[in-house]
């Protein structure tokens, strides 16, 4: 289990589901040292198979191939969420130094406020602790 996670700590398998799990570790335990399902797809696929990447599902050349071109990137252009974390990470920093000016102190509520309910809209079960807590402090500065 991962060691982060906050969630109830699971109920052990029955004899039942132990056998079932060791069977399905089985299968792919045999699967992996196999080369017969790799062998199948590269029949089947001919030369679109990328046996170089050693892949074991049917991804092909073409799907490679316009994935890559999807993701490429032309000098100067920067992915959109480059964008938007840089953005993010220079209003949280400039959030305290706005909440300290009285000019600016509204709008740095509003734009915490704003902040945080979009955060708390990725993760809420996470998160709405934590927005809930910043939040008040915005407007406990505000005060």
């Amino acid at each position: 289990m991962n060691p982060t996670t906050t969630g109830p700590v699971p109920e052990p398998l029955t004899p039942a589901q132990e056998g079932r799990s060791s069977q399905y570790d089985a299968f792919h335990a045999a699967r992996g040292r196999s080369s017969v399902v790799a062998g199948l797809y590269t029949q089947t696929m001919g030369e679109d198979y990328p046996v170089e990447v050693a892949a074991s599902s049917s991804c092909d050349w073409p799907l490679l191939g316009l994935l890559t071109a999807r993701l490429r990137l032309h000098p100067g252009q920067l992915l959109l969420w480059r964008l938007i974390a840089a953005a993010v990470i220079t209003a949280e920093l400039a959030l305290p130094i706005a909440l300290l000016i009285p000019q600016t102190m509204p709008y740095a509520v509003a734009a915490g406020v704003a902040m945080h309910a979009a955060f708390t809209c990725l993760k809420p079960r996470q998160l709405i602790t934590f927005s809930g807590l910043t939040t008040g402090t915005y407007v406990a500065f505000s005060a």
